[in-house]
């Protein structure tokens, strides 16, 4: 379950992101632009039809532009921060090995019940589900 939620969100992101730089707008044609007169000859449709392709491909880059610079001046995206446990190891399992020469337990090892409080301690605070 826990590995859909989290295809979910990253799919989510992608998606925000790809929008967020006008990527979601990419492809749509304003009529009224594309449309001839009849009365044109077919080389002045053509040429006018190039001019309004290439004015086209320059509105679409410089409102890409524009919309880059925007999501540039909104920041970066927010911090992820990130928990990383080497070893979680209930009282029980604990060997002389895990302790220093100072007698400490070592920096890289948590106890199993200190885990599980700090993960309470999150899901409270509405950081986990």
């Amino acid at each position: 379950m826990k590995k859909i939620y989290l295809f979910s969100f990253v799919l989510l992101a992608i998606i925000g992101s790809l929008v967020g730089f006008g990527w979601g707008d990419m492809g749509t044609i304003d009529l009224d632009q594309v449309t001839l007169s009849t009365n044109e000859s077919s080389s002045t449709a053509e040429a006018s039809h190039e001019e309004d392709h290439e004015e086209e491909k320059i509105n679409e880059q410089e409102l890409r532009i524009q919309k880059l610079e925007e999501a540039a001046e909104r920041g970066a995206a927010p911090h992820i921060p990130v928990l990383t446990y080497h070893n979680i190891i209930s009282k029980e399992n604990l060997k002389e090995r895990h302790y220093g020469n100072d007698g400490n337990l070592s920096s890289t090892i948590v106890l199993l019940e200190d885990f599980k409080q700090q993960m309470n301690v999150l899901h409270e605070n509405s950081f986990l589900r």
